[in-house]
């Protein structure tokens, strides 16, 4: 079953229970309209910030720009109430902050969450009836988590460049690619993923592509099931909108994130350039 919920479907998982998390950085958007009942989700409290702190993690390296401790991450999904039972559908406002969406997606499929669905639309379009500004109700629910790590940072992913086991996927923008980038990477912005906003085409909506507009992309980069793919971006985050799509719409299981991302790919390279990246 395909994990995406729009306007056809969307009454249909709120009569069987589905719980819908509104995951942003700003809460005040979050309070002037959601959807009824929906849970507010702080992406960035799953987010460390570590990419320049002088802090060593191994010979030339720093503390890779990534999520906080699982630890924390289970305290922080057990404080939202949900359980690995429940259906899930995820929303949240169009534009750059569709990566915040994602990115909080990613964290619960890797927690091992199954029912994970992605509000494939802009949710203010929604009937007045299925919107609200009261404040969410949360139930409390019990469960335990298995984690699963997908991360690669900077020096393993430098060595598998070196012996060249890896498609490397820069998901940033064509300007910020050529004004540097990961060497034999390939560029698609996460951008081109989306359709355009009607007010204005150079930015996405909350709506993917068609599955054969994205195959095509795909297609065309020469990816597919087979190829062993390490994605990467502008700061971690966005990463995760490119893997909910290979992963969840596609199957696609031979997916690798780089969290570090491009920010500490460089800075390490400004540090120490003689010895990284990895790759004569």
């Amino acid at each position: 079953m395909i994990p995406i919920i729009n306007d056809t479907n969307i009454v249909e998982y709120m009569l069987e229970g589905a719980k819908f998390l509104y995951v942003g950085i700003d809460y005040k958007k979050f309070i002037f309209t959601h959807i009824r009942n929906s849970i507010y989700v702080n992406a960035l409290g799953f987010k460390t910030s570590a990419v320049y702190q002088s802090t060593i993690r191994g010979a030339n390296a720093i503390l890779p720009n990534q999520t906080v401790s699982d630890q924390c991450i289970r305290e922080i999904i057990g404080a939202l109430r949900i359980s690995k039972n429940d259906t899930l559908v995820i929303y949240g406002e169009n534009g750059d902050e569709i990566k915040y969406v994602f990115f909080f997606t990613h964290i619960l499929l890797s927690l091992g969450f199954k029912k994970v669905m992605y509000l494939d639309m802009n949710y203010k379009k929604l009937s007045g009836e299925l919107l609200t500004t009261e404040f969410a109700i949360w139930e409390q629910t019990h469960d335990t988590f298995q984690y699963f790590d997908d991360k690669i940072h900077s020096q393993e992913l430098s060595i598998y460049l070196k012996v060249n086991v890896v498609h490397v996927l820069d998901i940033r923008t064509i300007e910020e690619f050529y004004s540097g980038h990961i060497p034999n990477s390939i560029n698609i912005c996460w951008k081109h993923f989306f359709i355009p906003s009607a007010n204005n085409s150079q930015i996405p909506s909350q709506t993917l592509k068609s599955l054969e507009d994205i195959n095509q992309i795909l297609m065309q980069m020469d990816l597919n099931d087979q190829t062993n793919i390490v994605v990467y971006g502008d700061d971690g985050i966005d990463i995760s909108i490119v893997v909910f799509i290979l992963r969840r719409l596609f199957g696609w299981e031979n997916i690798r994130c780089h969290f570090d991302s491009w920010n500490v790919w460089s800075y390490l390279n400004q540090i120490n350039n003689k010895e990284f990246p990895i790759t004569k």
